[in-house]
C-alpha cells in the first residue's frame, strides 16, 4: 500500500492518478526517519524521441555527417533539437548524431604527435567492432555483458587513450564542437541523471579506466552533472540489476513512477520513493531504484522540497485564513496539474500531489512549514 490519503471522495479532486499508487510498497521505515524526527537538509541539495538525424553506425558512410558538423552552427543546431526532448530526471535523449569512426578521425587529425595519431587510428577497427557490439547490446539493457580491457591495443594504452580524450577531444579545436554538442544535449542544461542540478560534465557511462575503446564513443558519453557524474565514479555493473539509467536507451515512458511520502511532523518530513509501473520489466523497477540509490534522489529532491515548501508557506496561510481546508486543497491541486502537464515524473508533481491528498496536510500541517525543529 503506498502512502496514506483522504477518503472523502466528494471533496477529492479529479484526475489525481492515486490508482496508480495502490500496488507500492511504502518506504522501509529503516530508510527514513522517525515521526518526531524531521528531515534536516540544506536548501543546496547537499545532505524519447530519437534525434531527427540517425546516429551513424560504425562501417556507415559519414559524409552528409561531417559536412554538417563542419558548419560553424553544429553545436547550436544539436542543441536546438535537444530542447525538443522532454524534461526532468531519467528522460531519454537522443542519439548523438555522429559515430565513433568519425569522432576517432576528427580528433587523430587534430593531434600533432604522429606517433599518438597513428596509435589512435590504427585502433579504429578494434573501435568500431566495440561500438557495434555496445550498440547491439545497449537497447536490451545488457552493457553489463561487456568485458574491461587493459587498452585498446598494444600501442593505444588506457592511459594514452585517456589523455587523448582530456587533452585532444575535450581540448582540441577540431573536436571542442562534438564534445560541447555532446555536453549540450539536455534541454536547459539540467543534467538527466538527476534532473535537478546543471550539466557540468561529460560521464562515460561505461567507465574509461576499465573500458578505454569506448572513450570516444558517443553513445558512451553522457552529459551530466558534477555530482553524478562523481557519484557514479568507475562502478560497473555485474548484472543487469546494478546498471544505471541510460539517457540514451531507457525510456520510462510518462507513466507516474515517482511518489511522495508526507509525514505528519513539524515541521513536515517529505519522503520520495520509486512505485514501479504495471508495465515495467522487474529488472527495469531493480534499476531505477539502483540508479536512485546511486545518485542521491530521494535527499536531493527531499532538500529540493524543503525549500519550496518555505516558498510556498505564506501563501498556503494566507489561503487557508481566508478559505480553509479545501481552498488550501484545491491551490495545491492546480499546482500539481501544473506540474504534471510538463512532467507526470518531476519532484515536484510528486510533491504537490502528496501535499493535496494529505489530509494532515491540509488541514493543519502547512501552518507547521516555518516551525523550529
Amino acid at each position: 500500500m503506498g502512502p496514506s490519503t483522504h477518503q472523502d471522495q466528494r471533496n477529492r479532486p479529479a484526475a489525481d492518478h492515486r490508482d496508480v499508487r495502490r500496488e507500492c510498497r511504502r518506504p522501509d521505515p529503516r530508510s527514513v526517519r522517525p515521526r518526531g524526527e524531521p528531515l534536516r537538509l540544506s536548501s543546496d541539495g547537499r545532505f524519447g524521441g530519437q534525434s531527427a538525424r540517425p546516429y551513424l553506425r560504425a562501417g556507415h558512410s559519414t559524409v552528409q555527417s561531417s559536412a554538417w558538423l563542419r558548419s560553424q552552427n553544429a553545436g547550436a543546431e544539436l542543441g536546438r533539437s535537444a530542447r525538443k526532448l522532454r524534461f526532468g530526471a531519467l528522460k531519454k535523449l537522443a542519439l548523438p548524431a555522429f559515430n565513433a569512426d568519425y569522432t576517432v578521425q576528427t580528433c587523430a587529425a587534430g593531434i600533432t604527435n604522429p606517433d599518438r595519431a597513428q596509435a589512435l587510428t590504427g585502433a579504429l577497427p578494434v573501435i568500431n567492432a566495440a561500438e557495434s557490439q555496445y550498440l547491439g547490446l545497449a537497447p536490451l539493457g545488457e552493457l553489463f555483458k561487456i568485458q574491461s580491457t587493459d587498452g585498446v591495443t598494444p600501442l593505444l594504452t588506457t592511459a594514452l587513450m585517456g589523455v587523448i580524450y582530456k587533452s585532444h577531444f575535450v581540448r582540441g579545436a577540431a573536436t571542442r564542437a562534438l564534445y560541447d554538442a555532446i555536453r549540450s544535449a539536455s534541454a536547459h542544461q539540467i543534467c538527466p541523471l538527476c534532473g535537478q542540478r546543471i550539466v557540468g560534465s561529460v560521464d562515460h557511462y561505461l567507465p574509461q579506466a576499465l573500458h578505454p575503446a569506448f572513450n570516444l564513443t558517443p553513445v558512451n558519453l553522457v552529459p551530466s552533472c558534477l555530482d553524478c557524474n562523481k557519484a557514479k565514479l568507475a562502478k560497473v555493473a555485474t548484472k543487469a540489476e546494478e546498471q544505471t539509467f541510460h539517457p540514451y536507451f531507457d525510456d520510462l515512458g510518462t507513466e507516474r513512477w515517482l511518489m511522495v511520502q508526507i509525514q505528519p511532523t513539524s515541521p513536515p518530513t517529505i519522503v520520495f520513493w520509486v512505485c514501479p509501473p504495471a508495465a515495467w520489466t522487474a529488472v527495469l523497477a531493480q534499476r531505477v531504484q539502483h540508479h536512485f540509490n546511486v545518485v542521491g534522489l530521494a535527499v536531493l529532491y527531499a532538500a529540493q522540497a524543503a525549500s519550496e515548501l518555505a516558498d510556498i508557506s505564506y501563501g498556503l496561510t494566507e489561503t487557508g485564513k481566508a478559505a480553509g481546508t479545501q481552498a488550501v486543497r484545491e491551490h495545491l491541486h492546480d499546482e500539481f496539474k501544473s506540474r504534471h502537464a510538463r512532467d507526470p515524473n518531476s519532484w515536484k508533481t510528486a510533491l504537490y500531489e502528496g501535499l493535496r491528498d494529505s489530509d494532515w496536510f491540509c488541514q493543519y500541517g502547512y501552518l507547521l512549514i516555518e516551525a523550529k525543529p
